[in-house]
């Protein structure tokens, strides 16, 4: 039996990089997570330039629990896959 890589969001993530991993995974909860503390980087040009803890400090977020968040969400997002 194969073993899944975990997948895992860090704060040194450009933005593009989680927005790419939001698509993969099918899962709005990542993009809802963001646009939820104010950050719509959906539509933002320097999504690739950016890191979630560059954004994070720009808007004045606390980076770690956002990190939790969108990865609660990865996690959530798991479950429902593992359960079908």
């Amino acid at each position: 039996m194969k073993s899944r890589k975990k997948l895992k969001i860090t704060k040194e993530m450009k933005i593009s990089e989680i927005l790419e991993l939001a698509e993969k995974l099918k899962n709005k909860k990542i993009i809802e997570s963001l646009e939820k503390n104010g950050l719509f980087c959906v539509h933002c040009p320097y999504a690739r330039f950016e890191t979630l803890e560059d954004v994070s400090k720009a808007y004045g977020i606390n980076v770690e629990k956002l990190v939790s968040m969108l990865n609660k969400a990865i996690k959530n997002k798991e479950r429902c896959i593992q359960k079908k």
